[in-house]
C-alpha cells in the first residue's frame, strides 16, 4: 500500500482528501501546516507528498524547496 503525506491547512479539504485517496487503497496521512509535515517526514517514509501552495506561515513552495533539501528521492 503506497503511503501519502497531505498537507492542508483547510480542515474540511484534508477529510475529503483522506476519505477519498483512502477508499483508492492509498494509506493517508494529513497535516495542516508545513511544521508538521516535517515533523512527520522526520519519523515515517512517503511515498508521494501533495501539499497546498498557499498556507499560513511557511508556505507549499518552501516546504516542498526543504524536503527537497533534505531527501533527494
Amino acid at each position: 500500500m503506497k503511503k501519502l503525506l497531505i498537507v492542508e491547512d483547510e480542515e474540511a479539504l484534508c477529510l475529503l482528501y483522506k476519505e477519498e485517496l483512502s477508499r483508492e487503497g492509498y494509506d493517508v496521512t494529513t497535516v495542516h501546516d508545513a511544521e508538521q509535515a516535517l515533523a512527520r517526514l522526520g519519523q515515517e517514509h512517503f511515498d508521494l507528498i501533495i501539499t497546498d501552495i498557499r498556507m499560513p506561515g511557511r508556505d507549499g513552495v518552501e516546504l516542498i524547496t526543504e524536503i527537497m533539501g533534505l531527501r533527494k528521492d
